[in-house]
């Protein structure tokens, strides 16, 4: 560090003091490592990734607006009751399933330019899903996907005997779905 001297002139006269520059010294900082308190809690079950030639934030309006949720999520028909366009947390909606309904809350967000994390749990919570962006290069994002269940046994028993198999094809079928729908929200921003 570099330390300087300048003078402030006032109403009152010239008040010297001394300055340097700690541009520096923040870049050297290393962002802490960010896990939600309710993931801890729970046991990740499903994991999937994939590269998209897209920027980072045009792919989070894709992921996080619940207003696209239905273009992309398979299984997921209409979301009701949305309180804001992207993920804040404590925000609530409702999704209208083709098996049902359930009501998900956001529980966890963080955003850095080149990475945005956030996470959403059901009103029971049961499970979670963490939704996680990291700029790779230049028009290229990397989305990871991460599903938890709460760390009861016979419940991640189940869980892996009878429904994993078929949620997993699911969420490819979903992040496939993903990559036409981020190539129109990057051509018309305006997309219903």
């Amino acid at each position: 560090m570099q330390w300087n001297e300048s003078v402030k002139t006032t109403e009152n006269g010239e008040i010297p003091f001394h300055y340097t520059q700690l541009s520096g010294l923040k870049a050297a900082i290393e962002p802490e490592p960010f896990e939600s308190p309710q993931l801890t809690e729970k046991r990740k079950v499903i994991s999937l990734s994939r590269e998209y030639a897209s920027d980072i934030l045009p792919l989070f309006h894709a992921v996080g607006d619940f207003h696209y949720r239905s273009h992309w999520q398979e299984g997921v028909k209409t979301v009701e009751e949305i309180s804001h366009f992207l993920p804040r947390v404590g925000m609530r909606c409702r999704c209208v399933m083709q098996n049902g309904e359930t009501s998900i809350y956001t529980t966890s967000y963080r955003y850095q330019p080149e990475r945005i994390e956030f996470s959403e749990t059901d009103e029971k919570k049961k499970s979670s899903t963490c939704f996680l962006l990291e700029k790779t290069g230049p028009n290229k994002t990397r989305f990871t996907l991460n599903f938890y269940l709460e760390q009861d046994f016979l419940a991640v028993v189940f869980f892996k005997l009878f429904r994993k198999k078929k949620l997993e094809e699911n969420f490819q079928k979903s992040l496939t779905n993903l990559e036409g729908l981020v190539k129109e929200i990057r051509v018309n921003p305006a997309i219903p």
